[in-house]
């Protein structure tokens, strides 16, 4: 059952996108309340609590000529792959879309800072004082980058910052429901 509602809740959070599309954004609010754990729910919390103007989950798709976008696409369909900024589509964005503003500047950091990222545990700080703005990313699995935004410069060492994508890239990655399913494990 924990790997059910695990799954559950990392596919409507990767797949909020397309799911969105078929439902009220009240609706899709509510279903996702349900799922353990809220992903939703904690990322509203943040933004409510510490003003951040933007959470986004990222796909770098980067190599991979098969994506067409969000969803399901027929496979005898053809659209080109997407190019330039939109080779790094926001899966999931809130409060709203993703800030087109900000993307050259997240590109270029996790273009940058690909090393860091690609260690799966660390959190990435970078404060562009041109547009007065704090980005903080983490990568929960490869191709897959979180990235927080604020209006405004924040400390690398705020480790409510640090804590909070630690715990929302803990719960993408959920190693505890998987090690359970080893044979002779007690989950």
């Amino acid at each position: 059952m924990k790997l059910k509602n695990m799954l559950l809740a990392k596919f409507s959070f990767y797949f909020h996108e397309a799911l969105s599309r078929q439902t009220t954004a009240s609706e899709m609010k509510a279903l996702t309340a349900r799922a353990s754990p809220d992903l939703f729910g904690k990322i509203s919390s943040f933004i409510r609590k510490y003003d951040a103007a933007n959470v986004s989950l990222i796909f770098d798709n980067r190599g991979s000529e098969s994506f067409q976008g969000h969803g399901y696409h027929h496979p005898h369909s053809y659209r080109e792959a997407p190019k330039g900024v939109d080779q790094y589509p926001a899966v999931v964005s809130l409060p709203s879309d993703r800030p087109v503003m900000h993307w050259p500047n997240v590109i270029m950091i996790m273009t940058d800072r690909t090393s860091d990222l690609n260690s799966l545990e660390k959190v990435v700080h970078f404060y562009d004082d041109k547009v007065q703005s704090t980005y903080f990313l983490t990568r929960p699995e490869p191709h897959f980058t979180i990235v927080v935004i604020f209006e405004s410069k924040k400390s690398e060492r705020d480790s409510h910052f640090i804590s909070f994508l630690s715990e929302i890239s803990l719960a993408l990655k959920n190693p505890k429901v998987f090690a359970s399913l080893k044979p002779g494990s007690k989950g």
